[in-house]
């Protein structure tokens, strides 16, 4: 009978090392304007564990370095100072680097501002090109290297990181950067690439066809997210096309979902999801242009039914952001209980929901019925919404959040 961890087997100790993984706050971090690979142990308990013994700490260290978050703070310009310092650190700790799975490197700004760097200054001999090959040599199990928004691809002479990319022992590597930059997927055509990429790219419609038509006629490149920074104006974009087919009589415009009440947060991006080959909006906001006869909730249903069937579903979209409203005045007619019915029937998959404007005409014109006349409503809220925000969300468990807007537009969100 074990009475001492020293009794237990490598495989045991193991397991219940590996328990204490969640309660790790974040992954090993590494910030250059601290000591290099250390901190403090407190709240670490697998840290601690690898402190006990020789024994605990040979099974420990391999969970413990799996992830690596590097953290470097810049300003205006590239210092080079940090990242001397960063590879002098990776040479003294040159036996972690093997047990390093997912590396993601993160730039903070100075004085809580953003840094602003020149878009020229990836040459291929610069410090943040030597860094990703230094990485990616000694990292020789690495999985996932994920990539500061600041370096975005084609930026630059990217040539030496996608070398040191093929040459990497692993077959399952994966480099992820946040941003394309369109206009230099030319230069790159010429580049032999034998690792797949998952990126995710964010840019302006306008830029659209461009990237998704080199990614999709660049075999060795898996682009899985298009996030788009303006409400749409192409129609014959793939998604587009294949979501009106799917939408089809029904006519609709495409608009951004608000998300907040000041200016420079207003508006949450539409994006698509490749999933088993076709792409499919993950975050959209519908208006439906059809009219609609008063009363006739049977139509109503019938849009919101088809918009449900044409979104993703769980498990392959774990997260579906949705956002409805009609041209046609149907919260004149339409009922708190008729919506519940209509949603929890047709979107349930949804776990957040932006219902416009026709839910304010709902709620405001019920809570009519039930006043006083002359009762006051506040002015900018929506009378009843945390009450049926609430029944909605019991019926919808899947349901995060609720929003809506008043009759001056300002958004209400549960």
């Amino acid at each position: 009978m074990a009475t001492s961890l020293e009794d237990f087997p490598d495989e045991l100790l193991h397991r219940i090392i590996e328990s204490l993984i969640p309660y790790q706050p974040s992954p090993i971090t590494i910030q250059m304007h601290h000591k290099p690979f250390t901190r403090s142990l407190d709240l670490y308990p697998v840290d601690s564990m690898s402190l006990v013994n020789r024994r605990l700490r040979r099974i420990s260290i391999p969970m413990l370095f799996r992830e690596v978050t590097i953290r470097l703070y810049l300003g205006n310009a590239v210092d080079e100072e940090q990242f001397r310092c960063l590879g002098e650190a990776f040479e003294h700790k040159a036996h972690l680097m093997p047990l390093i799975r997912n590396v993601s490197i993160d730039y903070k700004g100075l004085y809580d501002r953003p840094p602003i760097l020149s878009s020229k200054r990836i040459t291929g001999k610069d410090p943040e090109t030597l860094l990703l090959i230094d990485v990616l040599s000694r990292c020789t199990r690495l999985e996932h290297l994920d990539l500061p928004r600041e370096i975005a691809f084609g930026q630059g002479n990217q040539l030496p990181i996608i070398k040191a990319l093929n040459s990497h022992p692993s077959d399952k590597i994966r480099l992820r950067f946040i941003f394309v930059k369109e206009w230099s997927l030319e230069d790159l055509d010429g580049w032999y690439l034998s690792r797949p990429y998952r990126n995710q790219w964010m840019g302006r419609e306008r830029e659209i066809f461009a990237v998704h038509h080199w990614f999709s006629s660049t075999p060795s490149f898996f682009l899985k997210t298009i996030r788009l920074d303006r409400a749409h104006e192409c129609d014959t974009t793939p998604w587009r096309m294949a979501f009106a087919s799917k939408m089809y009589p029904y006519s609709f415009d495409i608009g951004k979902r608000n998300i907040g009440q000041w200016s420079w947060y207003q508006t949450q991006e539409n994006s698509v999801v490749k999933i088993d080959g076709e792409w499919l909006y993950n975050d959209i906001k519908l208006i439906f242009q059809d009219d609609i006869a008063r009363g006739d909730v049977e139509t109503v249903e019938t849009l919101v039914r088809t918009l449900g069937e044409a979104l993703p579903h769980p498990p392959d979209c774990p997260w579906l952001f949705v956002g409805i409203d009609f041209l046609s005045p149907v919260g004149e007619f339409l009922t708190s209980d008729n919506l519940i019915g209509i949603l929890v029937r047709n979107m349930s998959h949804a776990g957040i929901l932006n219902l416009g404007k026709f839910v304010c005409d709902i709620l405001t014109r019920e809570c009519s019925q039930i006043l006083e006349p002359g009762s006051a409503v506040e002015e900018g809220s929506i009378p009843g919404f945390d009450s049926f925000c609430k029944r909605l969300k019991q019926a919808m468990p899947r349901l995060h959040r609720v929003s809506g807007e008043t009759s001056l537009g300002r958004l209400v969100h549960v």
